[in-house]
């Protein structure tokens, strides 16, 4: 059973205070070079922005990184 009480205008509003009360970040450890990634795609090694990218290990999913 909810704790919400319907508002005048419809909509239902909390009986208690609510909102965000931290957040978190979570950046996998390894590394994959940037010149891979455009050798596979493109068939050259240049012309990318950045110098690498951060992937997750094989048994790493969302949820994973998501409690980690």
């Amino acid at each position: 059973m909810t704790e919400e009480h319907e508002h005048k205008n419809g909509l239902l509003k909390p009986t208690r205070p609510v909102g965000i009360i931290g957040y978190g970040a979570y950046v996998p450890r390894y590394r994959l070079p940037a010149a891979e990634v455009a050798r596979v795609w493109t068939g050259s090694e240049g012309g990318t922005p950045v110098k690498e990218k951060s992937v997750p290990r094989l048994d790493e999913d969302v949820i994973t990184m998501s409690i980690e």
